[in-house]
C-alpha cells in the first residue's frame, strides 16, 4: 500500500522543517526520474512518483546516514504503506547487502537487524531498482548524470564499491532496454553534464581536493551585523556543509559563553577568545592563557587611560565597571558587561582576554610594560587584548595538529582584520564582501557580503553543497 499523490507530498512538505536540507529537492528530482521512466516503461507512473518521492522520508528525524533508512521504515510502516517502507530500506541496497553500504553506519545493533532481516526477506522488483536507479540520477539542484553521481559519493565518503557502481550502470541499461530510449531522454539531460564535469573544477586552489574542516568567523561573516541574525540560506549552507562531512569550526574573538547556538547547526570544533583558547564537544585542545603579571600591568594601564576592562576566565566574563565603546561592544553579542566585586580574583586566575573600548592611538599605552600580550582588533572602538602565543592562526594551527589534518585540508571565511592570522594558516580563504581592504588584500577570494548570502553562494557556485 502507498498514499496518493497529495498525500505523499504533504508527509514531504511536513517533515522537511524538522531537518532542513537538500534532501527534500533531491526526493522531488527522484520522483519526477522515476515517473517518467516508469511511464515509458509501462510501469504505474503515479506509484513510481510516490516511491521517489518519499524514499528517503526517514531524514525528518535528523542527520543520520544509514539511520535514515531505518527511520523511514518504520515510519511509512506506523501509518500502513508498506511499499513505501519497502524502498526506504531497499534504495540504499542495490546489491541487496549491508557489506557495502556507503556511509557513516550510526544504527544501534536492533536497527541494523531490522536492515539485515528486512534485505535477507526481500526479492527485488522492478519499482526497487527504478528507486535505485533515481536516488542515483537525482541531485538537490535537477537531474545528474550518474557517473557524475557516484562519482561525488566516492569523494564525500572516499569510497564506491565497484560492484555497486557496476549494478548502477546495469540497472540503468535494463530499464534503458525496456523503454527503447536512453535514460536522459526520458529524464532530461543532466543540468551538471558539461565537457568537464564541475565536480573535477569545484576546488580551484588544489586539484581534486575538498576542504575536510572550515573555519567561520562570527560577526559580520555568520552574523549579519546590521540585523544581528544569521540568514536562513547561511545556516542551509552549514547544514549541507556538514552532511557532507565537512567539520566546521567556529573561530572567534567571543568568549564560550557568548558563542551563538544556531538552529540545525552543531559545530564541531570552537576557537574562541581569538584562539587562544580551543576545544571540541570531547574537551580542550588548547589553552594559553595571558601571563598574570600582563593582565595585572594592562588593567592599570586601562585605568590610567580612564577606561574599564572585561577579563574572561573559562567561565566568567566579568568587567570592572564599563563606558559607551565597552557597552556597545558587548551588544554587538548581545550582551551586557557584568560588573562583579569579583573581579580582581577572576583578574588574578586564568585569564584568555582582557575587553575595553579605546582607539588605536591608545594602543602602545595599554600595551606598555608587557611582553606577553598583544592586541587582536576588528571594530575601531575597542580591542581584544590576547596572548602573544594566541591569535586565530596558532589555534587553527594547534586545532590542524590535534585533527591529523593539513593546511591544505582547511578553509576560512572572515571579514576582520583579526583573521588575518586566520587566513594565512589554511590553504584557501574567502574574505566576505563587506570585509576589511586589508583582508580582501590576502583573501584567495572574495565571496558575497554575509547580507547577500555570500558563504551559501560561494559553497552552491563551487560544488561544496
Amino acid at each position: 500500500m502507498y498514499p496518493d499523490l497529495k498525500t505523499a507530498e504533504a508527509l514531504l512538505a511536513e517533515a522537511e522543517p524538522h531537518n532542513p536540507g537538500p534532501w527534500g529537492d533531491h526526493s522531488r528530482i527522484a520522483a519526477h526520474c522515476a515517473e517518467a521512466i516508469a511511464r515509458a516503461c509501462g510501469l504505474d507512473a503515479d506509484k513510481a512518483y510516490v516511491l521517489g518521492l518519499l524514499h528517503d522520508i526517514g531524514r525528518r528525524y535528523g542527520k543520520r546516514h544509514l539511520g535514515h533508512v531505518v527511520d523511514g521504515y518504520r515510519y511509512m510502516l506506523s501509518l500502513g504503506y508498506d511499499e513505501v517502507a519497502r524502498v526506504c530500506l531497499s534504495h540504499s541496497f542495490n546489491n541487496q547487502s549491508l557489506a557495502d553500504y556507503v556511509g557513516r553506519r550510526d544504527t544501534t545493533p536492533e536497527e541494523t537487524k531490522i536492515i539485515a532481516d528486512g534485505l535477507d526477506g526481500m526479492a527485488y522488483d522492478e519499482y526497487d531498482r527504478l528507486i535505485q536507479l533515481c536516488d542515483s540520477l537525482a541531485g538537490a539542484d535537477g537531474v545528474m548524470d550518474i557517473i557524475e553521481r557516484m562519482e561525488d559519493v566516492r569523494r564525500r565518503y572516499g569510497d564506491y564499491p565497484q560492484n555497486k557502481w557496476d549494478i548502477n550502470l546495469a540497472i540503468k541499461a535494463h530499464f534503458e532496454a525496456l523503454a527503447g530510449r536512453d535514460i536522459y531522454d526520458i529524464v532530461g539531460q543532466p543540468t551538471a553534464r558539461r565537457e568537464v564535469s564541475p565536480l573535477f573544477l569545484h576546488w580551484r586552489y588544489s586539484t581534486m581536493h575538498k576542504p575536510r574542516i572550515i573555519f567561520f568567523d562570527i560577526d559580520g561573516t555568520l552574523i549579519d551585523m546590521e540585523k544581528k541574525r544569521i540568514t536562513e540560506r547561511t545556516l542551509d549552507a552549514l547544514r549541507r556543509l556538514q552532511q557532507n562531512g565537512i567539520l566546521l569550526a567556529i573561530a572567534t574573538g567571543r568568549s564560550p559563553l557568548i558563542v551563538p547556538k544556531f538552529d540545525g547547526v552543531e559545530f564541531d570544533v570552537f576557537l574562541t577568545y581569538n584562539g587562544s583558547y580551543c576545544y571540541d564537544r570531547r574537551g580542550d585542545i588548547f589553552a594559553s592563557p595571558i601571563p598574570p603579571q600582563d593582565v595585572q600591568t594592562l588593567i592599570q594601564n586601562a585605568a590610567a587611560l580612564g577606561r574599564p576592562v572585561s577579563v574572561a576566565g573559562r567561565t566568567q566574563l566579568l568587567s570592572n565597571g564599563t563606558d559607551d565603546d565597552l557597552t556597545a561592544y558587548y551588544a554587538i553579542g548581545g550582551r551586557a558587561p557584568v560588573i562583579s566585586d569579583k573581579f580582581d580574583e577572576v583578574s588574578r586566575g586564568e585569564v584568555f582576554q582582557l575587553l575595553m573600548g579605546c582607539r588605536e592611538s591608545d594602543w602602545p599605552a595599554i600595551l606598555k610594560g608587557t611582553s606577553g600580550a598583544k592586541i587582536a582588533a576588528w571594530w575601531d572602538r575597542a580591542v581584544d587584548i590576547i596572548p602573544i602565543s594566541g591569535g586565530k592562526g596558532a589555534g587553527i594551527r594547534k586545532v590542524l595538529a590535534y585533527y591529523g589534518l593539513t593546511p591544505e585540508d582547511a578553509m576560512a571565511f572572515g571579514d576582520g582584520n583579526n583573521d588575518i592570522e586566520m587566513f594565512q594558516a589554511v590553504g584557501h580563504s574567502v574574505a566576505m564582501g563587506n570585509a576589511s581592504a586589508d583582508l580582501k588584500a590576502i583573501a584567495s577570494e572574495v565571496c558575497g557580503t554575509c547580507a547577500e548570502d555570500g558563504i551559501y553562494h560561494y559553497c552552491k557556485e563551487n560544488c561544496l553543497i
